[in-house]
């Protein structure tokens, strides 16, 4: 079944998600078209980029190529580079935020504690 309501979904949506903090979104806007492999897997990719806005303030980050699908892989694959999570933290800079790393780990169901830290930093 094709979908037919991608253009007024974009109308009403946009291709920025702000967080519900009003301080943060997200650019989740195509770099190209999405490709269709020789094995049905349909690749797209998502711009990705984080930033303030109520700042206008240029990232100062470049993105880096992203790898093509691995056939071989999984089904699903996300792929986060430095760029993302650089962007993120310079949003959350730009907007006066702290940034509360074990927070964003407890949604991943991941604890650092004070053990984890001295194996990492001896």
């Amino acid at each position: 079944m094709i979908n037919t309501n991608v253009n007024a979904d974009l109308a009403l949506y946009g291709v920025h998600d702000t967080f519900p903090n009003k301080s943060l979104t997200l650019d989740v806007a195509l770099l190209a078209t999405p490709e269709i492999s020789a094995k049905g897997y349909v690749a797209a990719k998502i711009n990705g980029t984080f930033f303030d806005p109520n700042s206008s303030a240029a990232i100062p980050y470049t993105a880096v190529p992203i790898p093509d699908r691995d056939d071989a892989g999984k089904d699903f694959q996300f792929f986060v580079t430095d760029y993302h999570v650089n962007t993120f933290l310079f949003a959350r800079y730009q907007a006066k935020q702290n940034v509360d790393i074990s927070s964003y780990l407890n949604m991943l169901g991941v604890t650092i504690t004070t053990d984890d830290i001295g194996a990492a930093i001896p």
